[in-house]
């Protein structure tokens, strides 16, 4: 593993048992999120979320079968107690292959965190179908000075330093790997 991507994962792992409590504290934020992603994904559909952490957007569109994927093993243990009717998987996002044909694969606020993006989107095309939705939600760039002073103030959890890419940068990438 290289310096950079330990870094993301001693991050997540260091974070993983307050997660809960900021999301709480930031619970509008979540709430939107799982919404919109309840509004896309028909409930019992077969749905992996990569970048899991503790499992609640997974949970939150009531999937037939739910796999979480995540690399901190303690977000996957709190994940596994909080939510035992899904399947959750310790592994890398960019690596990781289900057993199972996908209807829909949720990418919500991974892609800034990436160490590989081009390479994480070609391991998705290894198992995608014709018929398989990837819904992705990422941070916008023009958010960053709010978001550092969300931090600053101690109203937002602190991220390692992140990827910016805006919709364009993502759709290229999604091209490159033919998407």
């Amino acid at each position: 593993m290289e310096r950079g991507q330990q870094i993301l994962l001693d991050y997540f792992e260091k974070n993983a048992s307050t997660r809960d409590r900021w999301k709480k504290r930031n619970r509008f934020y979540q709430r939107i999120i799982e919404r919109q992603f309840a509004f896309i994904i028909p409930e019992g559909s077969t749905v992996l979320e990569l970048g899991c952490s503790t499992g609640d957007l997974l949970n939150s569109v009531k999937p037939g079968r739910g796999i979480g994927v995540d690399f901190s093993e303690t977000a996957i243990q709190i994940a596994r107690e909080k939510y035992p009717h899904l399947e959750f998987h310790l592994a890398d996002a960019i690596s990781f292959r289900p057993d199972t044909e996908i209807d829909y694969i949720i990418v919500s606020d991974l892609i800034t965190s990436l160490w590989d993006i081009q390479e994480f989107f070609r391991n998705i095309r290894t198992y995608v179908t014709p018929r398989t939705k990837i819904v992705i939600s990422s941070y916008n760039y023009i958010w960053e000075p709010i978001l550092k002073l969300g931090e600053m103030l101690h109203l937002k959890a602190k991220q390692p330093l992140q990827n910016w890419l805006t919709i364009k940068d993502i759709e290229n990438v999604l091209r490159l790997e033919n998407f």
